[in-house]
Formats: C-alpha cells, sequence, structure tokens
C-alpha cells in the first residue's frame, strides 16, 4: 500500500547576595536574657534563670550546638497523654469541686485574694466573675480548671501572671496579660506565663505582653508563654509577645521552649513574637532594636506541632530610615534536636517599617528536623530602606526538611534587597532538603538592586554536604534572577536535584561559572545542561537568545541524556519512557520506530513538515505535547509500510491533523486538532481510529476523511467534540469514501447517518447533536413470532434486532390446558401454550366421551310424550294414545258438564266440556249457560281436567 497524498500543505537561580547580609539576619534577632527571681503565693517553683545562669538557647544566649548533633527523628510522635486537642465549649458554668471563698459571687471569684486562696485551696475549678489584677505571680500547684468567662486576669508591671507546676486548663474568652514596664537589660523571665512542669491547656484564650520601654541594646519586652518543661496545647487561641521601645534592644517572644522533652501543639490559632520599635536617630548606628520571635526554641528534645496556625515574626520599626540593620523577629526561631511539623497556616517573618531586614520564616539556627504541608511561609516585607526577609534560613548543623505543597517565598523590598525563598549556604550544614510540588520564590525588589536567589546555595564555607531536592516544584528567582544559585564551594559537596520541577530562571554556579563536567557532579545527571555565549554552563531555564542545549532528549527510565530523539530510541529498552527536555524540529527525521516506548513531550513541541516524520511499531504511546505542522496540512503521521499496531495517542495538540496509514488500534484520547486546513482526522488505507475523547475541528472539506472500504480503512466514534465550521462532518461522494460509527460525542451537524446500532441523537438546546447509547424502554406486553418471544422497545428511535430486544427466548410449551370440555357425543379441545409469553403453540382434539343411556320416566305435552337421558338425548318420542272418555262432571240444563281421557302410556290427561242439556227442564236459572260458556272456552284453551259447575237455581213456587 503507499500513503495517499490529497491536498496536502508543506508542515511545521540570579545575582549572588552577600552571606554578610545573612550575617545580618542571622545574629540580630537575638533576644534578651533572664531577670531575678520573682516573688511568688503558695508552693515554690524552681527558681528562674538570672542573668548569670542563662540556659543554652535563651532568646540572648549565643548558644553554638555542638557539630554534627542530630534532630529528633520524630519527636513528640503521637497525641499527649489524657491532653485533648478538642476545644471544651465556651461559657461552661462551675465546675465540680469549685471553692467557696470569701469575696465570691454567683459562684465566682473577683478578687486577687479569693483567686490565690482558691488556687491554695486546691479548687478544681475556678470561674471568674470580674476581672482580676494581682499583685505578684500567681502559683499553681496543682491540677485546676480556669473558667475566664471573658474576664481579664493580669498583673500590674512586668510581672509573671502565673507560674504553673501542674495540668491547667484555661477557658475562654478571656485574656491573661502582665501590665508595660521598663527594662535595662536582657529580661527572658518576665512573661505572663512560666510552664516548669505539667501540660498547660488554652482554649480561646488570649495570652498578651506588655510594652516595654529600654535604655540599652541588649533590652528586652516581656514573653508570652516560657516553657522550661511540660507541655503547651492552644486551641483557638492567641499568643503575643511584649512591644519594645527603645534605643536598640527587642521585642518579646511569643512562646519560648527552653528545657528538655518539651512539646508545644496549636490548632487554629496565633503566636505573633512582639514588635520593635528603634529610637535611635543616630544614622547606620549599632543599636538597633529588632522583633521577637513567634516561637523560640533551644536546642535539645522539643516538638513543635502547628495545624492552621498564623504564625508571625514581631515587625521592627526604625525612626530613622538609615538604621538599616535592625531586623523583624522570625516566626519559627529553632535549633538542633527541634522536631518542627506544620500542616496548613502561615509562617511569616516580621515586617520592616521604614529601615532594617524583614525576619526570617522559618530560621533553622543550628539544624533541626521540619516538615511543612499545606501551608506557606515568607520572609518579611521590607518597606522603604528595608530589606526582604529570607523564607527558610538554613544557618547551620545537620537539616532533615521536607516541604510539600507549600509556597516559600523570601519578603518583598521596595528600595533595598529581595529576600531568597531558601537559603542553605550555611556554615557546616549537611542533611537533607527536599521541596514537592508547590512553590519557592525569591522577594521581588527594586529594578537597581541585585535580584535574590529562589533557592540559595552560595557559600564560603569549607564545607558543605546538604543535598536538596526540587521534586515538581515551581522555583524562581526575584524579577530577573536566578531560580538556584550554587557557589563554586558547594561543588564538592552538595546536591541539587530537579525532578519535574519547572524553573523560572537559569541555575547560576559561581561568579566564574562552572564546566559542563562540574554541573553534571552537582546535578547528579538529573537536569539537562546549557551553555551560554561566552562558554559557562548553566542549567534550568534559557537566557534570551543565549543557549544551545546539549543534551534535550532524557530516558527517565534509564536516568541517561541524548543528544537526539533518534539516538535515545536507539539505546532505549522495552518500557522506557524517553522525555524531551525542550522542543525540536525533527522534519526529514523519517521513519522512528518506538515499539514498546512512551513519548513523552513533557509539554513540548516537536514540528515537522509533511511527510517528514512517521511513527511506527506495537504497543507504543505518545503524550503530553504538541505536533505542530508547521502551516501544514497533518501535524503527525502513525503508521508506514511495517506493522503499527495498539498505539495512544494521549493528552497532546495537533497543529494540524493526524494521518493514520497501515496502523490498527490506534486509540485518540484527550486529543486537541486545530489550524488544519484539510482532515482533522484522515483514516488511511488500513487505518483503524478509535476516537475516544478531545476536540476536533476544521477548516478544510470535512472534519474526518476515510479511504473506500475496501481497504480496511475503520473509524469509530466513542467520544469528543467535532466542530464542522460549516463543513461536511464526514468526506462523501457515493460510496468512494468510508463512513465512521458513531457511539458517542457532540457533533455540530446532524449524525444520524453515522450511528453505530444501537444508539440515537440527543438534541442540545444549543444546537448541537448528542450521541448516546439508546436507552431502551421495554413494554410490558410480550411480541412473539412462532418460535420466539421478547419485550418490544417503546422508543420510537429503537433499532434493536429481536434477539436483542428484552426477554428475549424460545418458546417453551406448558401442559395442555382443556379448553372445550367433550361430550358423549361431541368432541373437546385441549390447547397448549407458552409458559413465558403465554402465545397459543397448536391445539389437539379431545375425543368424545360416549355413555349408555339411563332414560327417566315420561314427559308430555299436549302434542305428545318421550323420556330423556341424563345427557340430554330423548327417547320413544310418540302421540298420545287415549282411552274412553270419562265423565267426571254430568250437563244441566244450566250448566256444562265435564268429561276427560288419558294417555295409556303416558297418563296424559285430556279434559273436554259436556254441552248444557237443552231438553231438561229450565230452572229460570241463567248462570248456568254462562259456566258452560266459559267452560267451553277453558276447555279449548287445553286446560286438562278443569271442573267447573253450577248451582242450580231453586224451582219458583
Amino acid at each position: 500500500m503507499k500513503r495517499k497524498k490529497k491536498g496536502l500543505l508543506a508542515m511545521t537561580l540570579c545575582a549572588v547576595m552577600a552571606f554578610t547580609a545573612f550575617g545580618g539576619v542571622a545574629f540580630a534577632e537575638g533576644l534578651g536574657a533572664g531577670s531575678a527571681s520573682e516573688p511568688t503565693l503558695g508552693a515554690s517553683l524552681e527558681p528562674s534563670p538570672s542573668e548569670d545562669t542563662l540556659e543554652e538557647g535563651s532568646p540572648s544566649a549565643s548558644a553554638e550546638p555542638s557539630p554534627g548533633a542530630k534532630p529528633s527523628p520524630s519527636a513528640g510522635a503521637g497525641p499527649l497523654p489524657h491532653v485533648s486537642m478538642g476545644t471544651p465549649p465556651a461559657g461552661e458554668g462551675p465546675q465540680p469541686g469549685l471553692m467557696t471563698v470569701p469575696g465570691a459571687r454567683n459562684g465566682g471569684v473577683n478578687t486577687p485574694e479569693d483567686f490565690v486562696a482558691a488556687l491554695n485551696a486546691g479548687a478544681e475549678t475556678i470561674d471568674l466573675s470580674g476581672n482580676i489584677a494581682l499583685s505578684s505571680t500567681a502559683t499553681i500547684t496543682n491540677p485546676v480548671r480556669i473558667n475566664l468567662n471573658g474576664f481579664t486576669l493580669s498583673t500590674a508591671g512586668r510581672s509573671k501572671v502565673l507560674s504553673i507546676g501542674a495540668d491547667v486548663t484555661i477557658q475562654g474568652p478571656g485574656t491573661i496579660s502582665c501590665g508595660d514596664g521598663t527594662s535595662s537589660g536582657p529580661t527572658s523571665s518576665n512573661v505572663v506565663i512560666q510552664v516548669s512542669r505539667g501540660t498547660l491547656t488554652l482554649n480561646n484564650t488570649t495570652v498578651e505582653a506588655g510594652a516595654t520601654t529600654g535604655s540599652s541594646s541588649t533590652s528586652q519586652a516581656s514573653g508570652g508563654i516560657w516553657l522550661s518543661t511540660g507541655n503547651i496545647i492552644l486551641n483557638e487561641s492567641k499568643v503575643v509577645g511584649g512591644a519594645y521601645s527603645g534605643p536598640g534592644g527587642e521585642g518579646g517572644y511569643g512562646i519560648w521552649l527552653q528545657g528538655t522533652a518539651t512539646r508545644l501543639e496549636a490548632a487554629n490559632s496565633t503566636i505573633t513574637g512582639g514588635s520593635g520599635t528603634d529610637t535611635s536617630t543616630t544614622d547606620f548606628g549599632s543599636n538597633q532594636a529588632g522583633g521577637g520571635a513567634a516561637i523560640q526554641t533551644s536546642s535539645g528534645d522539643k516538638t513543635v506541632i502547628l495545624t492552621n496556625c498564623a504564625v508571625t515574626g514581631g515587625q521592627i520599626t526604625s525612626k530613622n530610615k538609615k538604621n538599616a540593620n535592625g531586623n523583624g523577629g522570625a516566626a519559627v526561631r529553632m535549633q538542633s534536636g527541634v522536631y518542627l511539623e506544620v500542616t496548613g497556616g502561615t509562617l511569616c517573618g516580621g515586617s520592616t517599617v521604614n529601615a532594617g531586614t524583614g525576619g526570617t520564616g522559618v530560621w533553622l539556627q543550628s539544624g533541626g528536623t521540619m516538615v511543612i504541608k499545606n501551608a506557606s511561609v515568607s520572609g518579611g516585607e521590607g518597606a522603604n530602606l528595608g530589606e526582604g526577609g529570607t523564607g527558610v534560613l538554613c544557618q547551620s548543623g545537620a537539616m532533615d526538611i521536607k516541604i510539600e505543597n507549600t509556597s516559600v517565598k523570601g519578603g518583598d523590598a521596595y528600595d533595598d534587597y529581595a529576600g531568597t525563598a531558601l537559603f542553605t549556604g550555611g556554615q557546616n550544614t549537611s542533611g537533607t532538603i527536599k521541596v514537592v510540588g508547590g512553590g519557592v520564590s525569591a522577594g521581588n525588589g527594586p529594578a537597581w538592586s541585585a535580584a535574590p536567589f529562589g533557592v540559595d546555595m552560595q557559600t564560603n564555607a569549607s564545607s558543605v554536604q546538604i543535598s536538596v531536592t526540587l521534586d515538581d516544584a515551581v522555583v524562581s528567582g526575584g524579577d530577573s534572577g536566578a531560580a538556584v544559585g550554587i557557589s563554586a564551594a558547594a561543588l564538592d559537596g552538595g546536591k541539587l536535584k530537579l525532578t519535574d520541577s519547572q524553573t523560572q530562571g537559569t541555575v547560576r554556579v559561581g561568579s566564574e561559572g562552572a564546566t559542563v563536567e562540574q554541573l553534571k557532579k552537582l546535578a547528579g545527571n538529573t537536569q539537562s545542561v546549557f551553555t551560554d555565549e561566552n562558554g559557562n554552563a548553566q542549567f534550568g531555564g534559557k537566557p534570551a537568545g543565549a543557549v544551545e542545549d546539549l543534551r534535550p532528549v532524557y530516558n527517565e527510565t534509564a536516568g541517561t541524556y541524548h543528544g537526539t530523539l533518534a539516538e535515545a530510541l536507539i539505546e532505549a529498552g522495552p518500557g522506557d519512557t524517553i522525555k524531551l527536555l525542550q522542543s525540536m524540529d525533527l522534519s526529514d527525521a523519517g521513519v522512528l520506530n518506538v515499539s514498546g516506548l512512551t513519548i513523552d513531550l513533557n509539554g513540548k513541541t516537536i514540528s515537522a513538515e509533511n511527510f517528514t516524520l512517521f511513527f511506527e511499531g506495537s504497543d507504543f504511546i505518545l503524550k503530553n505535547g504538541t505536533f505542530d505542522s508547521k502551516g501544514g496540512s497533518y501535524a503527525l503521521f502513525i503508521g508506514d509500510e511495517s506493522v503499527t499496531d495498539n498505539v495512544i495517542v494521549d493528552g497532546v495538540t495537533l497543529l494540524g491533523g493526524i494521518n493514520v496509514y497501515n496502523a490498527t488500534n490506534v486509540r485518540l484520547r484527550n486529543v486537541e486538532v486545530t489550524g488544519t486546513l484539510h482532515y482533522a482526522v484522515w483514516c488511511d488505507e488500513g487505518g483503524q481510529v478509535t476516537i475516544e475523547s478531545g476536540t476536533f475541528k476544521t477548516n478544510g472539506v470535512a472534519v474526518l476523511g476515510m479511504t473506500e472500504p475496501a481497504t480496511d480503512s475503520v473509524l469509530n466514534i466513542e467520544d469528543g467534540t467535532f466542530i464542522t465550521n460549516g463543513k461536511p462532518l464526514v468526506l462523501e461522494d457515493g460510496d468512494k469514501w468510508g463512513d465512521p460509527a458513531i457511539k458517542g460525542g457532540t457533533f455540530t451537524v446532524d449524525v444520524s447517518g453515522y450511528l453505530a446500532p444501537g444508539y440515537e441523537i440527543i438534541p442540545g438546546a444549543d444546537g448541537t447533536y448528542g450521541v448516546q447509547k439508546h436507552n431502551h424502554s421495554w413494554l410490558a406486553a410480550w411480541t412473539s413470532d412462532e418460535t420466539h418471544h421478547w419485550h418490544e422497545c417503546g422508543g420510537a428511535a429503537c433499532s434493536a434486532a429481536n434477539s436483542e430486544k428484552d426477554g428475549y427466548g424460545p418458546h417453551t410449551a406448558d401442559g395442555g390446558t382443556v379448553t372445550l370440555e367433550p361430550t358423549a357425543a361431541d368432541k373437546g379441545l385441549r390447547t397448549y401454550a407458552c409458559t413465558v409469553c403465554k402465545r397459543v403453540l397448536r391445539t389437539e382434539e379431545i375425543p368424545a366421551l360416549g355413555h349408555a343411556h339411563s332414560y327417566d320416566g315420561w314427559r308430555f305435552d299436549e302434542n305428545g310424550h318421550w323420556k330423556v337421558c341424563s345427557c340430554g338425548e330423548t327417547a320413544e318420542r310418540g302421540a298420545h294414545t287415549y282411552g274412553a272418555w270419562r265423565t267426571t262432571k254430568a250437563a244441566t240444563s244450566s250448566e256444562m258438564g265435564s268429561r276427560e281421557r288419558s294417555c295409556t302410556q303416558c297418563g296424559y290427561k285430556q279434559v273436554a266440556a259436556v254441552p248444557i242439556q237443552t231438553d231438561v227442564p229450565s230452572t229460570g236459572h241463567t248462570g248456568g249457560a254462562l259456566l258452560w260458556a266459559a267452560l267451553a272456552l277453558l276447555v279449548s284453551a287445553g286446560l286438562p281436567g278443569a271442573v267447573l259447575y253450577g248451582r242450580r237455581a231453586k224451582s219458583r213456587k
């Protein structure tokens, strides 16, 4: 066979950020130290650390974790014992065990004295009935539930409100807060609530630290909650660190986890670091203020689990725009040994006002383990002269990070450098970072500034062992910045793997570039390599007009790269997937045998002129991309002179039609054909095609074309949309061309003439014609012929053969039913019918019964007599034979007489009147004559044995 040619036309990561800028972010977020212990009520707790006894990880301690420290693999796995994350209903009344104390009203307390007395007495539940301002810290050593009932529990000044050493539940709505104050140095122990043991559960409760006015660079505002040992559970609650104002210093933390084996679980809650305001007027001074971290930890075994929470670092405000070195607070600042798990919600570094650097979303100060899913992580925004903050900052230590379906973004800047989304270039960093799905994007800054990277692996460190994997993620640099930046120092250590990810921008290696071999080593042979016009290697994306692709075809199964598709096909094995890494023109490539392979265009385009590229073979798939005819009629040719069978074309766009020749079992799935001047689908000789779905339209003579039936071309349509633009659906010319069999789809013309048996047209309200399998409406009555029976369909367009109809089957005769009983003389009738449809199949005669007659007595009338058998037969019928008359009444001259005679056989009696005797002397009685006349009439009427008589009139004397 030769392929027919009918009217065919011809076919067709970012600028480098200085590490010193990171240094500003990394070390200016430090917090102050602790204060002297405070007087407490009730049982004493462990003393708070003083300025001389700061523990590792305190807000102002510069504790450096030991190298190689490993994070807890799954710290805090499983829920806390006897602790529920569910929120108890608000507004509950007093609970069992409520203390009755002096001054209590309505079952509650509203004075400091009553509140402290209830605690000291071991009350199980305390209800507030008014605001309570404590003069000093209240210490809790026994389990208790405190119902705030909309009121506030507070202390004056910066005093701690509660010191907790037992399981405590605080039910809102309501607020716990400390007052405003001043500070001249580190005051890490100034908090609203300190937990030294037990579990603190906050339900619908606000914890808010007061504002602090400082006088030194080490001053610090009050924190929200300090957890030294134990657990914290937040449900729909809010924790806010104290605001700070002064020449240097910083806002208070929201929550600080200090001791080991501590755990924070928060759901649907808000945690915010305290804001910092720098009142210094010195340009570029050294005493810049900072915002507090929302959540801060020391190193060690700690677990933080956040579900749908809004966590925000404290904002930084500089009075002088040139005070550019202050920092917004981090949303989460963690160290080695800490396990952080985030599901949903937002983590955002504190923003800047006027100047400074936005806070970090998550700052891994010395390593740790982090899992973030379906959330948003971003650096703080830099306003005016402020810099944007980093999204995720990996400063040092061993990391184990997985970020899934999450947006990670650097902070934007308006008049300074924007922030990097993910920074991994710290000293002695190691471990793995895996980003799956979502997006990693640097912040945007002014045109004059160096654009940040999406992922920054640049470092001056001598040892970098961290591995970064970007899997199905979109990575982009700020504005024109590189998607990924890597320094030469990272080439011998860290690895970067891009899997099904899109890089919007290049991957830049060092300021001098790198060799192709270096890039192969760095990327682990997982990404195609590019070179710019100067020979420097880049990969990930193409700078405008500057790149030549060296290995554009990737065997995804074997993990090998190839210069051409033909080369990749030669080395491929059965079942391999060949993926294109860039679009390509394959004009004059000829016949490509792709048997057993999947050709994944990967969103790219294959262009080829007419009759220059053919795909043949068995069991292959072409998917996910575009075939361009370069202005010609057909964009894709399937089959040639060798056997081609079992082909799937899936998820492709054709700029031109598809031509199928000498190829069987070709299935078109999710195919869009547009821009063709000929047929959208042409079934050439031996071309057998099934259209499963897609959109097919043409500007040519018809949407579909087939050769004559004798050439074995077949076209089945199961679904899809077919737009004719005023042209015929199918090329028609008598018997010259074949017809498709349509079983589904939507058409802009009537296709009744092409329906497969059992299918019907469903007109659409928009003027289109849908096709669907005929829905039978079987009638209840049976229809039959001599051999079979069935139910007819009530639908007007049903074309089903009798054998396809409901209940179709052969007759089965019953045992017969007597429909005419036989008699002694007459035959009867037995009828045989179908047990299913009741059609009469045949009849047979029943012989007459026959019997010996048994006659009853005589029966008679005036005309004769006879006998009758029980079967109705008569016999001995004959006329009467009478005997002699017998007078039963003598006649007189005035009255008639009567006489009778009987049949000698049956006994029938005949009665007759005797006339009046005229020779009898008159009696003068005239009534007798009348009676005899009447009697004569009765006898003549056939009344046997009638006797009339008259009384003779008396003789006149």
